[in-house]
């Protein structure tokens, strides 16, 4: 990485212009070099008055270099299907290359494109109260389980589902010291994908990672039953040998 240098007295030359230019790009690719591709912050979705969205700022990894959406976006909702991608804007100009972000929408799925959200006609967001809102099938209001979101060693859900996984399973009594440990990792803001990875025994991928929450939470509530129908028993035993 070249960084300018500027003397007293001296002309700047083009490599050094250029330099300038491409270092502020450089060091923040330095500093995000770690994570993967995917949205690293912000992107937020609001449903606004008069079917209108609205996406926020926010900084996201795209084929290994990080760009900035530097100015909050309003899209209108569509009558039909939608998919809304981030893309990257070429804009040709004096100096060289300028690249910026926007958020387009198609009725079809783009494949080849950073997928942001999906929703239905006339969709409205909805909060997720309980994560076996996640198991549910998103009709009519925003659904970002497709979105890669970008932390250290890969992408994976965003942060506000693995929270919601956090305290489904905080809330049992009997849950094993790998999910509490795990649930405290995830409330505390879980960076590392290698702990989905291991936790969950899976390749950390969005939906697989969606069903070994199910799967889960259901074999802990299953042994949450099980617990208590055996505390139920000894309790029955004990009062028959009190009452002998």
């Amino acid at each position: 990485m070249l960084k300018p240098s500027f003397k007293k007295g001296s002309i700047l030359k083009q490599n050094m212009l250029d330099s300038l230019r491409d270092y502020p790009r450089s060091a923040v690719n330095l500093i995000y070099a770690g994570f993967g591709n995917g949205i690293i912050n912000g992107f937020d979705i609001t449903v606004l008055e008069e079917n209108k969205l609205l996406v926020s700022s926010g900084i996201v990894k795209i084929g290994n270099d990080v760009y900035f959406l530097t100015q909050d976006q309003v899209l209108d909702q569509q009558d039909n299907d939608n998919y809304a991608y981030i893309e990257i804007k070429h804009d040709d100009t004096v100096d060289g290359i300028v690249y910026s972000l926007e958020i387009n929408q198609y009725p079809e799925q783009q494949k080849d494109k950073v997928e942001l959200f999906r929703y239905t006609k006339n969709a409205k967001l909805s909060m997720l109260q309980n994560c076996s809102d996640l198991f549910k099938p998103p009709i009519n209001r925003i659904n970002n389980i497709y979105a890669n979101f970008s932390y250290i060693g890969g992408t994976s859900l965003c942060q506000d589902y693995f929270k919601l996984y956090a305290k489904d399973v905080l809330k049992a009594k009997k849950a094993k010291m790998a999910d509490i440990a795990f649930s405290y990792e995830c409330l505390n803001g879980i960076r590392n994908i290698d702990l989905v990875k291991s936790y969950f025994n899976n390749d950390g991928s969005n939906l697989a990672v969606i069903e070994s929450m199910k799967n889960r939470l259901s074999e802990i509530s299953k042994e949450n039953e099980n617990s208590q129908i055996d505390s139920g028993k000894s309790q029955s035993q004990e009062s028959k040998i009190t009452i002998s």
